[in-house]
Parts: structure tokens; C-alpha cells; sequence
């Protein structure tokens, strides 16, 4: 009889700090995988003193392959059950879970009132972040592992089969899409009106954020694996 693996979901002091990506309400780019646009993974929060004490933990069934967001007073996470869950960060309180039909392996974005994540039955969903009520999904040319980023009111992100979307974060909206090739993309980052994005092609690309316009690509000459991160005007 195969033994069922079962994983720990826990959040410490520490842990908390980690994930607090830009939580504020008045943050307009919100909480999202890396803290920022930039995806450099800097908060601005204050960290405790110490953590040297376990908050709450929750065992689960299946595996959690990415990371969690928390934004406001509650934590994020999707799951290779197929749901996407919401809890209460102080004490891990489910406070509602949505169904998929693939794996939830995105990192999610939180900005303004809504939830952005993808899954791999190959949608992008937007969710109330209060209610977990749908507010629209948005259907790819394939699988959606990469973590969403949100900016000027458009979202952005890629899928299993080399494309990279724009959408209007209220409506699901297709504002424009750049096909890379028929390989994985990594999850993009944002600075200064540019878009960057790296394939498994082997190469980084850089995009007119308001457009899709390519300026420029970068032979890498293996797979690009890792989201990039901008920084001091370098990428």
C-alpha cells in the first residue's frame, strides 16, 4: 500500500515577515511573489526581534509547491489538491477555499480587492480576496505556474507554452499577448515601464509594458529557469 505523504503548513514569526510582500491597501501593485514589480523581494515592513516561536501550523495531504502571499489580515496559498485557500494569518482559520481542475502551483497576487493565481488547468482566476466569490477566469494556451504580477491595472503573466499575457485586472480583459516560442517562461518582472521575462528557450526578453513590443532579447544560450529581478538599472 503506497503511504501517503502528508506536508506541514506552518507559519512562525519569521515566516510571516518573509511573505509580508507589500500588504498595504494603499500599495496599488499589492502583494505579490517577491514583494514588488521589481521582484527584488524587499518589504519594507518591520521584522520582530525574535522568532523563536511557532504561531500556528496546519498539516495538510498534498504537497504545497509555491509559496503563500499574505495581504492585510489574511494568508494565501494554492495546492496540488486543486483548491486555492484563504486564511486568517493570526491563526491559520480556513476562512473559505475555491476549486480548480489542476494543480495550484502559482504564487498568487493580491491587489486592491481581488486575488490573482493560475492553475494548471490552464486559467488565470480572479477572485474576491474577502469571499473567494470568482469574479472571472481567464483561459491560456497552457498550463499557468507562473506567479502573476499586478501594475497600472493590468496583470501580467505567462503560461506553460511560451506566451505572455496582458490583462485588465477587472475585467480579464486581453489587452495584448507575445507569443516567445512553444517553451516555459519564467514569471515576469516590471520596472519602469518595461517588462522582463526570461525563456526556456534560452533567452531573457524585454517588452513595452503598456504594448507587448519587444526591444530586445538577450541569447542566453540555455534555458532561463528563474524569474529575473531589476534593480539600480540593472536586470
Amino acid at each position: 500500500m503506497q503511504r501517503q505523504a502528508r506536508f506541514i503548513f506552518f507559519c512562525s514569526l519569521l515566516a510571516a515577515l518573509v511573505l509580508l510582500g507589500g500588504c498595504s491597501k494603499k500599495d496599488s501593485t499589492g502583494a505579490m511573489d517577491r514583494a514588488n514589480p521589481q521582484r527584488t523581494g524587499v518589504v519594507a515592513s518591520a521584522g520582530p526581534e525574535r522568532a523563536n516561536r511557532v504561531m500556528w501550523q496546519k498539516e495538510t495531504d498534498y504537497p504545497l509547491k509555491a509559496s503563500p502571499t499574505v495581504a492585510g489580515d489574511k494568508i494565501y496559498w494554492g495546492s496540488t489538491d486543486r483548491h486555492f485557500y484563504a486564511a486568517e494569518r493570526k491563526t491559520g482559520t480556513v476562512k473559505w477555499k475555491f476549486s480548480t481542475r489542476g494543480w495550484v502551483d502559482s504564487t498568487p497576487a493580491i491587489a486592491g480587492e481581488m486575488v490573482y493565481f493560475g492553475s494548471r488547468d490552464g486559467y488565470l482566476y480572479a477572485l474576491d480576496a474577502a469571499t473567494g466569490e470568482e469574479k472571472w477566469r481567464f483561459e491560456a494556451n497552457g498550463w499557468v505556474q507562473s506567479s502573476p504580477v499586478v501594475r497600472d491595472g493590468k496583470v501580467y503573466f505567462t503560461s506553460k507554452k511560451g506566451t505572455l499575457y496582458a490583462l485588465r485586472a477587472e475585467t480579464g480583459q486581453v489587452k495584448w499577448s507575445f507569443e516567445a516560442g512553444d517553451k516555459p517562461l519564467t514569471s515576469p518582472a516590471i520596472h519602469e515601464g518595461i517588462l522582463y521575462v526570461g525563456s526556456m528557450q534560452g533567452s531573457l526578453i524585454a517588452l513595452e509594458m503598456a504594448t507587448g513590443e519587444k526591444l530586445w532579447e538577450y541569447d542566453s544560450r540555455s534555458g532561463v529557469v528563474a524569474m529575473p529581478a531589476v534593480k539600480n538599472g540593472k536586470i
